[in-house]
């Protein structure tokens, strides 16, 4: 789950999950769609989660999208179709968005699948009240961690103890979120394909920081095996904290993610920098990405090189 907003106070603040279902994983003809709900002041549109509608804040910019009220079975949504392409595969975007009280729930579908085949899968959505006794081993596939239990999971999974800081010393940063990442994992639209179980956690600073901007964020990876291509990346400098020698990079052809803008809405005057510093540190692999937070990266990695592993 993740929470998202772009204004001030939060006044556009949504609670989301995602789920996403591919097959043929990393074969030519492979072929996703992701389910999302969310809750909250704000909506998936204005937040770009929809494949099939491309948002600008702007009142004068023209949608580059269609919007048709449309009816499946028993829902009846709005179906958006990209005019354009919005960073995915050559073809059009479609989304199909509906509400049930006070959750919204959309279906994003690349364009190879049919309207026929859209029309399916949405009529197959069950409600969570009409859902029970069901199980989902989830096996194979990446799960985010929400208590000590998935935690405790995750450790069992990946065969080694893990930095996990709820918040870093000295610093601003929280964690946010939390994911254990399965190799091989055929549920994921993740930017790159890990060949090893990893951890993956997020942090943020407050929503009114006065150092850092607005959903700058702080990623830690840490698995036995090296996530990112290094010779991928540009590199910038080495440096050394508390005897462990770290390599600095940047992504500034967006390789693995982005780009992503300072601004909000249409503003896409700043681009925001990500920055990757990579370490190997008692015998596991260490990948810390920065998105933004241009300030104070050395004391924020220094907290991360110095958390403890339990």
């Amino acid at each position: 789950m993740s929470k998202l907003f772009s204004k001030a106070n939060k006044v556009d603040l949504i609670d989301t999950v995602t789920i996403t279902y591919v097959s043929h994983f990393g074969q030519e003809d492979e072929k996703q769609f992701e389910m999302r709900a969310s809750k909250g002041k704000g909506n998936m549109l204005e937040h770009n989660l929809l494949w099939g509608a491309p948002y600008s804040q702007e009142a004068t910019t023209s949608p580059s999208y269609r919007q048709d009220v449309v009816e499946m079975g028993n829902i009846q949504g709005t179906l958006f179709t990209a005019k354009r392409v919005n960073g995915r595969k050559p073809g059009t975007g479609i989304s199909y968005i509906w509400q049930d009280k006070d959750i919204e729930y959309a279906v994003n579908f690349d364009s190879q699948f049919t309207q026929e085949e859209l029309s399916k899968i949405v009529q197959s959505f069950v409600s969570p009240q009409q859902t029970q006794h069901v199980r989902y081993d989830g096996e194979g596939n990446s799960f985010p961690l929400y208590d000590e239990k998935d935690l405790l999971e995750a450790k069992n999974i990946l065969g080694f103890n893990v930095k996990f800081p709820f918040g870093l010393p000295d610093t601003q940063l929280t964690l946010a979120d939390s994911i254990l990442l399965k190799a091989g994992d055929q549920n994921t639209g993740f930017s790159f394909k890990q060949t090893s179980d990893a951890l993956w956690n997020d942090y943020r600073a407050p929503y009114d920081s006065k150092i850092y901007d607005m959903n700058d964020v702080l990623s830690l990876y840490q698995s036995k095996a090296p996530l990112f291509n290094a010779s991928k990346l540009s590199f910038i400098r080495k440096l050394e904290i508390n005897g462990i020698e770290i390599s600095a990079y940047a992504d500034n052809a967006h390789v693995y993610s982005g780009p992503f803008y300072a601004g909000s809405g249409s503003d896409k005057t700043k681009i925001k920098t990500q920055t990757y510093y990579f370490w190997e540190q008692n015998g596991l692999y260490y990948a810390a990405n920065f998105l933004g937070m241009d300030k104070d990266q050395e004391l924020n990695l220094k907290a991360l090189v110095l958390a403890p592993v339990h």
